[in-house]
């Protein structure tokens, strides 16, 4: 497992690193599109909405709203017509890339053009979806917002995992769930790290998958398959685009717009909007939508097919009667904008792209201080010192104490060999060589060792229990103690005191041994001359005060005229292999210093 997950934690480092300035501008956009359609609406509402005549009034024919509108557009072919059930709606006109044009339904009177609002979010689209490229530009824009896509969905994912806590008390889920003001630095981006990507995690994957579908045929064939439809036929894209398809669509015979929409609206009684969308080749078949009045999410359209000279229906294809696998796909856009659940899903969507943003920052910070400060922290940290013990003999002192009684003989053996050396498995404590002879030659009377923890999460108090069950098997009376529960005077009372201690935010305490802690560290009335300890210090690297709570504990015992019996270690997330050096060097310790007693 801890392979894995050092795996995953290099996949999700990694992958944030290469993405990270494509994902940003993604995300940017994608938040900057939250509320698209309703502020291009209105902005353009003066000319997108009309006050029709009193009394029963009758709209012109389609086609001479559309004569009307390409006289505002000399020169250019309409492209595509909306038209709306909606009374108080215009008629738009489009010209491809030469813009919308709206005119009023009962006058043919021209309204207006569309606004520079909405070339702007066209703009940002472009961005979005392509890096900003045109032309042919734009296969190479999507290649990469589709791969760096595809690297913010694993992001996604195994953030999750990376995220996902051992212990489920509300101690230990309050600093990933809820932002702490009073960090700064390093553990302020680890805090927002943790805490948007507890909050935005479950959008981006669908934001994410579902922009996969739309970006990668075959994510959307498997689609198709996953729900047991038939993917749609890859149909190739036809000749004659472009200003060539423009002449072969002026000089071809042409059925009017009265024909299709009268056609349309035959087709589907109950409609609310239809939208003609004209062929690039004068000869090819005309596309209509056509939404219902109450569709169960915005893009749910049945989509009609009419020769372009007779208006006759080449195909049919009702919203209802699609299968499941077309359905979810349409229910996609919906999905990947918000707009499936309105405004609420829009501002979802949009402050979990805001959210990605943050991540991409955090994220980066926080892989710059890894990279360009590591030799740094090494240089800060004080020296390891390797012991040479097998492997098999650590994992048996991770035993259960049952096990541990029959190979104690060896671990004894082991632990005699190497009292006499100067090596040590940790980091050194505070640096001062003068301590490592005290805690290889102090005396040591074999009373009761006493296992002091300060938990969140609850691995000290996990470690601190594998302690006593090593120190047990050892032939060592051990009892085990939560902090939370103790007062400073119980450190009198031993003879030996082992400690396992977290470090949690700005070099805090873990709160319900916030008090224990103040009380030792800060107090001037204890007296332990004659106690022995060691200090297990836990904590992670990002914050700027690794492990001050165990450097603290580790100083203050010292103060106090405390002896150490083993250094310090300092243990960083993946805190296995460090904490089973300490457990073996405190037990070889203590072996070392009583009669060899073995069940």
């Amino acid at each position: 497992m801890k392979l894995l997950h050092k795996i995953i934690f290099w996949l999700h480092l990694i992958s944030g690193v290469i993405a990270g300035v494509v994902i940003f501008i993604m995300s940017f956009t994608g938040f900057v599109l939250m509320y698209e359609h309703q502020l291009v609406e209105y902005a353009e509402r003066d000319v997108r909405v009309v006050k029709p005549p009193a009394g029963e009034p009758q709209r012109l024919s389609l086609d001479e709203l559309v004569a009307n509108a390409r006289e505002q557009n000399p020169g250019a072919q309409p492209t595509g017509v909306v038209f709306r059930s909606d009374p108080a709606a215009a008629v738009a006109v489009s010209f491809g890339r030469g813009g919308t044009t709206y005119v009023d339904p009962y006058s043919g009177a021209f309204l207006g053009n569309g606004s520079k609002l909405h070339d702007w979010f066209h703009d940002v689209i472009v961005w979005h979806r392509w890096l900003g490229q045109e032309g042919e530009g734009r296969a190479i824009g999507k290649a990469v917002t589709g791969a760096c896509n595809l690297a913010f969905f694993v992001l996604a994912i195994t953030g999750v995992y990376l995220w996902w806590p051992r212990s489920w008390m509300w101690r230990a889920l309050k600093p990933s769930l809820w932002f702490n003001t009073r960090l700064r630095g390093k553990a302020r981006d680890w805090n927002w790290h943790n805490v948007i990507g507890f909050w935005s995690s479950g959008v981006l994957v669908v934001l994410t998958l579902t922009a996969a579908v739309m970006s990668y045929p075959w994510a959307s064939d498997l689609l198709y398959t996953l729900t047991g439809s038939e993917p749609p036929p890859r149909t190739a894209r036809q000749p004659g685009s472009g200003a060539r398809g423009e002449e072969n669509r002026v000089s071809k015979p042409a059925t009017s717009f009265d024909d299709l929409l009268a056609r349309a609206q035959k087709q589907m009684p109950g409609w609310a909007t239809i939208m003609i969308r004209l062929p690039a080749r004068g000869d090819g078949p005309v596309n209509v939508s056509i939404q219902e009045t109450q569709p169960p999410h915005p893009f749910a359209r049945s989509q009609l097919t009419l020769d372009r000279a007779t208006a006759e229906v080449i195909k049919w294809e009702p919203y209802s009667d699609n299968s499941t696998g077309r359905k979810l796909r349409t229910w996609f856009r919906g999905l990947h904008t918000g707009e499936a659940f309105g405004f609420i899903g829009q501002t979802i969507a949009g402050l979990a792209s805001l959210g990605g943003c943050f991540l991409v920052w955090t994220g980066f910070a926080m892989a710059w201080r890894r990279f360009r400060y590591r030799k740094r922290d090494a240089d800060d940290t004080p020296a390891v010192e390797s012991v040479t013990t097998p492997a098999e003999t650590i994992s048996a002192i991770m035993q259960p104490a049952a096990q541990l009684n029959e190979t104690c003989k060896e671990v004894s053996k082991i632990a005699m060999e190497e009292s006499n050396s100067t090596a040590t498995n940790g980091h050194s404590h505070n640096g001062r060589e003068d301590d490592r002879a005290e805690w290889n030659t102090a005396p040591y009377n074999g009373d009761s060792v006493l296992v002091l923890y300060g938990t969140v999460t609850g691995n000290a108090a996990l470690l601190a229990n594998k302690l006593a069950a090593a120190l047990r098997g050892a032939g060592v009376t051990a009892q085990v103690r939560d902090m939370a529960h103790c007062q400073p005077s119980v450190l009198t009372q031993a003879n030996c005191v082992l400690i396992v201690i977290s470090t949690y935010g700005d070099g805090e305490p873990p709160d319900d041994a916030a008090p224990f802690w103040e009380a030792v560290v800060h107090g001037n009335c204890l007296n332990l001359r004659g106690v022995r300890f060691s200090v297990l210090a836990l904590g992670n690297t990002t914050y700027d005060h690794f492990c001050k709570c165990g450097r603290d504990f580790d100083a203050a015992l010292e103060r106090h005229g405390a002896s150490r019996i083993y250094p310090r270690v300092d243990c960083d997330v993946d805190y296995h292999m460090p904490a089973k050096y300490w457990v073996y060097g405190v037990v070889a310790s203590l072996r070392q210093r009583t009669t060899p007693f073995c069940p």
